[in-house]
């Protein structure tokens, strides 16, 4: 017969020593039968006792933090705790949601994302559009004040020339008055060759095609757009000029006038009108093609035809006329308000 092992003579002595000092241990085996057998009903299986009584054990045998030992225990105390595992699994359950919720809440996102992107995107491309139109006047406005530092007051420039005509003169009056004081430009005199142009179709704030004419032969290919200069820059932006006479009915008086186009995105879209197409012009204000009727002798950069904020949204700045709309703009501290045509 082997001898017995070192550490079991070690455990049955600390056995009998806890025993000793502590006799109810002894009879700790036939207890817990005796609690077995008249166990009560466990409160593990009623939910509302376990909410009620959450510090109840759960093992139905033996409450929390009892003491117990038996011969193959190595310590006279051990202490057990028994937690409501079925109240922990409950609150899991009711904290979920079904799929029916979550597709509703789902819906419901959707439904306020269809109302609201809209006018966010609206919003997004109104803000767009002012800040290119504000960048293609600063640089029209910085390089007419470096011109007229030079050449003197706008009233005293070269504009039309009777023998060189629209064409000519336009192209005489770039030359002279712009591309010295715009960086990095390229120039196209009236020709349809232009780098990467195409047939691109202008509209009007309506969405109808703008008279091919009113376009003024930016990039569109017909017989009746004028084969006018264009300066091309750095940015993508298009301008061309336009050189011409006018003549007051009343008094004959011939006036001098320079008008600008401006597609503020070049080649890219929309190409509406009003919203990356503009019109300014060197004119007298007032709005009249006379000094002697306009009330002042001052020619000055306009985002039209020096017009009111009224005369424009009526006749220049609507639905199919957008030749007053930068004014509208300028005038309105850069913004576009709710009545401006915007469609």
């Amino acid at each position: 017969m082997p001898p017995p092992r070192k550490d079991s003579v070690i455990a049955s002595v600390s056995v009998i020593a806890d025993s000793k000092a502590d006799p109810q241990s002894q009879n700790s085996c036939n207890n817990d039968e005796i609690t077995k057998s008249n166990a009560p009903h466990s409160p593990c299986n009623d939910i509302e006792n376990a909410m009620q009584n959450p510090g109840v054990g759960c093992s139905g045998t033996l409450p929390r933090n009892d003491k117990f030992s038996s011969r193959f225990t190595l310590h006279s105390s051990l202490k057990q705790t028994y937690r409501p595992n079925v109240l922990s699994s409950y609150r899991l359950k009711k904290s979920a949601f079904t799929l029916a919720e979550v597709l509703i809440t789902l819906g419901i996102i959707g439904v306020v994302a269809a109302i609201t992107m809209p006018a966010l995107f609206a919003k997004y491309q109104k803000q767009l559009m002012v800040n290119q139109l504000k960048a293609a006047y600063s640089i029209l406005y910085n390089a007419l004040n470096l011109a007229q530092q030079e050449y003197g007051d706008y009233r005293y420039w070269t504009y039309y020339q009777d023998d060189k005509g629209v064409q000519g003169s336009s192209y005489e009056f770039v030359n002279t008055y712009l591309k010295p004081y715009i960086k990095n430009v390229e120039l196209y005199n009236g020709s349809n060759n232009i780098k990467g142009c195409k047939n691109i179709t202008y509209r009007n704030m309506d969405r109808s095609i703008a008279d091919c004419s009113s376009v003024s032969g930016f990039c569109e290919i017909c017989s009746s757009a004028l084969p006018l200069t264009q300066i091309h820059l750095a940015n993508g932006m298009i301008m061309i000029a336009l050189v011409r006479q006018n003549k007051n009915v009343t008094t004959g008086e011939t006036i001098p006038k320079a008008e600008f186009f401006i597609d503020s995105n070049g080649l890219k879209g929309p190409n509406i009108w009003g919203k990356d197409i503009f019109r300014f012009s060197l004119s007298y204000s007032g709005g009249q093609y006379s000094a002697s009727n306009s009330g002042s002798n001052t020619m000055k950069l306009c985002g039209g035809d020096c017009h009111s904020r009224d005369f424009n949204l009526k006749e220049q700045c609507t639905m199919t006329s957008a030749y007053g709309c930068a004014e509208v703009i300028i005038g309105d501290s850069w913004q576009i308000k709710d009545d401006y045509p915007w469609k």
